[in-house]
């Protein structure tokens, strides 16, 4: 929170966790407060003479992915790839934007560039929605 209160700082912010050490019922008030450190590039009220900052996280927690908006969430997960000739296993990371929209929900998301919003809200489906 001290980056809140430092009205000279601009550039990137790097949070690893944001979660850890908050209690879960204050971590959706914390992400809108660090929401307020960022520019809105899309905003018509930028000031040319303010440099942009934004931020980046990085969480395991339910409710602050629940907090983010579409457009604003990279989703990694982890994958075992299996060679098809010599069958070995080798474990990737996998980091996918998530769809604005479901394209149809049949198709497997294995090999999707993307991650739906169903897969999403399975993940979120795993909070209490008080929190």
């Amino acid at each position: 929170m001290t980056l809140l209160h430092d009205p000279k700082h601009r550039g990137l912010v790097c949070l690893e966790e944001p979660e850890n050490g908050v209690h879960h019922s204050r971590l959706k008030a914390m992400i809108r407060r660090l929401r307020e450190l960022v520019s809105d590039p899309f905003s018509e009220e930028i000031d040319e003479q303010e440099p942009l900052s934004q931020m980046l996280l990085n969480s395991h927690s339910p409710v602050v992915l629940s907090e983010l908006q579409q457009g604003e969430i990279m989703f990694a997960d982890i994958l075992t790839v299996v060679d098809p000739e010599t069958h070995q296993r080798s474990r990737k990371t996998r980091i996918r934007p998530v769809r604005a929209q479901d394209q149809g929900e049949l198709k497997s998301d294995v090999d999707s560039e993307s991650m739906s919003t169903f897969e999403v809200n399975r993940y979120l489906s795993s909070v209490s929605p008080e929190y």
